[in-house]
């Protein structure tokens, strides 16, 4: 098993003693694995100054840096910060293991430190509104309907109940949550303050981040855009020129830098025009409209990010056969998605009862395909799914 800690790079710089005082103090009473914890699970953060906001500067040469200039109308919708904290504590399945869990006590402490080495008051965003979710009331199937489970919601408890008993997977589940704290724990340790952090976010992103949790959450967000231009989808010939100047900076430790999948911060980079819709579903097999649907009703689907997260932290170290059926299904989780997309605009449309089964039973096929990809990274027999 592969343990990123223990490959580092010859020389490294360590330059956490330049964050501003808000950052140092924000780490002093919290820790920083617990704030990137609190990055990983929400993608809680603000944008940067050019990706919906009038580009306008006296000092900056935008088009040159940006090539072509960003363009604020065409930044994609975001979702909303106050969904993301209200859906941040609910809790991973236990036996299959995901980010580093959440608990009521972990928001209850870090929230109010970040409002206060922060301009932003997160505590605001906390107490915002919740997202609202696809099952809402107004929604629901009546109750005579929902008393006579659908052929695919049996299928799907089958088939999840089956892989939270099964041995072979319990032991995947938990290899692959090592692997997977070995690669956050080296980006932590090794690779984060390996550059000084407001001028390497502030290079990647030609936006100055703000004093405290800003300089972490920008920092991080700098990293993933580095590793996915220079690592995880290369291609020399469409490197901005903003990655190539600290390309130069950080040439030691490109060799060993490996990111997990992080469906939350891949989007919000998709949200400033750093990420396309072709680089989403290279990475995901997923549309943004579908990526965004699923942080919008994380509280259902959580399990299914974490799915796409490890795919994506897993597949370069997949056979090339495994690699191939995870791809099929990680792909077949994608069409599920749209199709249940579709049904979710027709049923905006037309409430009827029809419409709410095609939904319901839209909805459980769609879970199905993601314990497709699961087994697929797992090298376990995918269960055949019937429309």
């Amino acid at each position: 098993m592969t343990d990123w800690t223990l490959q580092r790079p010859e020389t490294i710089g360590h330059y956490a003693g330049s964050l501003s005082e808000e950052a140092k103090q924000l780490l002093s009473e919290s820790s920083l694995t617990q704030c990137m914890s609190f990055i990983y699970n929400t993608g809680y953060g603000t944008c940067t100054e050019h990706c919906c906001k009038n580009i306008t500067t006296k000092t900056k040469s935008l088009p040159t840096m940006f090539e072509p200039a960003l363009n604020p109308k065409l930044s994609p919708k975001n979702v909303d910060n106050s969904t993301k904290l209200s859906q941040w504590s609910i809790l991973d399945n236990t036996k299959l293991g995901s980010n580093r869990c959440a608990h009521d006590t972990d928001v209850e402490s870090i929230i109010p430190l970040i409002s206060k080495f922060w301009k932003v008051k997160c505590q605001e965003d906390a107490k915002g509104k919740y997202g609202i979710g696809i099952w809402d009331d107004n929604v629901q199937l009546p109750r005579h309907i929902l008393a006579r489970p659908s052929v695919e919601y049996r299928a799907y408890i089958h088939q999840r109940t089956f892989q939270l008993l099964d041995k072979t997977m319990i032991q995947q589940a938990w290899v692959v949550r090592l692997k997977r704290d070995s690669a956050r724990r080296f980006l932590e340790e090794i690779v984060l303050f390996s550059q000084v952090p407001v001028w390497f976010s502030d290079t990647v992103f030609w936006s100055r981040p703000a004093n405290g949790f800003d300089e972490l959450s920008k920092l991080y967000l700098a990293w993933r855009k580095v590793w996915y231009s220079l690592v995880f989808r290369p291609n020399p010939d469409h490197v901005i020129n903003r990655v190539l100047t600290v390309e130069r900076k950080i040439n030691n430790i490109i060799p060993y830098l490996h990111l997990w999948g992080d469906v939350q911060n891949d989007y919000n980079l998709y949200h400033y025009q750093e990420l396309t819709r072709k680089d989403l579903r290279y990475t995901y097999e997923q549309e943004p409209q579908a990526l965004r649907y699923i942080l919008e009703n994380l509280s259902l689907w959580k399990e299914e990010c974490q799915i796409l997260n490890d795919y994506v932290g897993m597949r370069r170290s997949l056979s090339r056969d495994q690699f191939h059926e995870a791809k099929r299904a990680a792909q077949r989780a994608g069409t599920a998605m749209e199709r249940l997309l579709h049904a979710e605009e027709v049923l905006k449309g037309h409430r009827s009862n029809e419409n709410k089964r095609t939904r319901q039973r839209l909805f459980y096929i769609a879970k199905q395909r993601f314990l497709g990809v699961q087994a697929a990274v797992f090298d376990l027999p995918i269960e055949p799914v019937s429309w």
